[in-house]
């Protein structure tokens, strides 16, 4: 049964040799080795090491080398966009009535990233605090079907078919199989694992059954990746 492993980096995943060695590490042949290596970046890491989410792609590939078992994904502008299909759950949370900022999540552009909208909407509102990603983004997360996120984000839709494609999951609709595409992080899906394995970088498993018929699991990741779990 395919496992997925998830190894969450804080601040930004790692660049040039060092994530070439870390994708390689991970499908070295051996009783640990895995199938397949998808990362996730934000394109906005706090650097100016992306101009966009093509460039970001190109970077990671040219990083890691020619490898058909890696896939680079990348967040527009930043994981915060994601969150934003689920606006009435941030205004509630918040509690202010500030409408979104666009129709197109994916769409919010570079200079004023779907975080800072975010950020903006809990100070204005009546909550005691500003945006905190640990927190918050969990809170929003919680009991969320990605799919419907997914409708309003071709990019991660095409994320999480990858992960249900090589999972053996049933694809979301309207989107090709197999289609390719600080804060960021790594998923392996391997076939075989011991289970109560940890790293220092963070690490969680689901099995890949959980992701058919639905994607709470997948959701899951995401929310143990914003708290820190």
């Amino acid at each position: 049964m395919p496992r997925l492993d998830m190894f969450r980096f804080d601040g930004r995943i790692p660049k040039g040799d060092k994530l070439r060695k870390v994708v390689e590490n991970l499908l070295r042949p051996g009783s640990q080795k895995s199938d397949a290596v998808i990362t996730l970046t934000d394109v906005y890491t706090g650097t100016n090491d992306f101009a966009d989410a093509a460039d970001a792609k190109c970077k990671l590939k040219q990083w890691v080398g020619p490898n058909d078992a890696f896939y680079p994904y990348v967040a527009l502008h930043d994981f915060e966009a994601w969150l934003l299909p689920f606006w009435g759950d941030i205004q509630r949370i918040a509690g202010h009535n500030k409408t979104a900022p666009g129709a197109n999540p994916e769409a919010v552009n570079h200079g004023r990233p779907p975080s800072y909208h975010i950020k903006e909407i809990f100070e204005l509102g009546n909550c005691r605090d500003s945006y905190s990603k640990p927190r918050d983004a969990n809170r929003i997360l919680q009991g969320k079907d990605l799919s419907i996120a997914a409708k309003g984000c071709s990019e991660l839709k095409a994320f999480l078919n990858t992960i249900l494609n090589l999972s053996g999951g049933d694809l979301l609709e309207d989107s090709p199989k197999g289609q390719p595409f600080c804060w960021g992080f790594l998923m392996s899906v391997r076939t075989h694992r011991h289970p109560g394995q940890t790293s220092r970088q963070g690490r969680t498993s689901l099995t890949a059954q959980a992701a058919r018929g639905g994607l709470e699991k997948v959701s899951a990741l995401f929310r143990g990746s914003c708290s820190g779990d």
